[in-house]
């Protein structure tokens, strides 16, 4: 009996069997989280370019509330759909794009909006004996419609 205590054969075996799933599941596990916070940063990148171009162009769209909000959703889709399609997203994902009016009572150049791309993104790693969830993610920017203040530069003359 004393023998077969000393006997330390297929110890390393047995470690590397109980600890390789663990290692696995994290090198896996760490590669989708990877994975979404990329799509999430292609995501924001979207809304914000989305933004940003819809700040400075959307005093050329229709002075309609709803129509400049049916516009504004369209370019936003667009800007939105290049971004992701650079990420690991690729260029099929599947996303909603809203844009919305908060004070549409307001002159048009002091409309505040915002953007909200929603894009739903399955789970892919399986994990025995735990339930996999699909996951929402979302990203919200807001901006005013940017309109030319009505100052002119000083018309340029002789230096005297």
């Amino acid at each position: 009996m004393a023998a077969l205590l000393k006997d330390k054969k297929g110890a390393t075996v047995v470690t590397y069997a109980l600890l390789l799933p663990v290692f696995v599941l994290l090198v896996f596990g760490a590669l989708q989280v990877w994975k979404v916070i990329s799509i999430k940063q292609s995501m924001h990148l979207g809304a914000y370019q989305a933004v940003r171009y819809l700040s400075n162009e959307g005093r050329n769209l229709p002075s309609d509330p709803e129509e400049w909000e049916r516009e504004a959703e369209k370019i936003a889709r667009r800007i939105v759909a290049r971004e992701l399609a650079k990420g690991l997203a690729g260029g099929d994902a599947d996303f909603e794009v809203i844009a919305h009016i908060e004070n549409p009572e307001m002159p048009k150049c002091d409309w505040l909006f915002s953007v909200e791309v929603w894009l739903d993104l399955p789970w892919s790693i399986v994990i025995p004996y735990l339930p996999s969830r699909d996951m929402t993610l979302s990203e919200r920017k807001s901006s005013y419609i940017e309109c030319p203040s009505g100052w002119t530069p000083i018309p340029e003359g002789p230096p005297y």
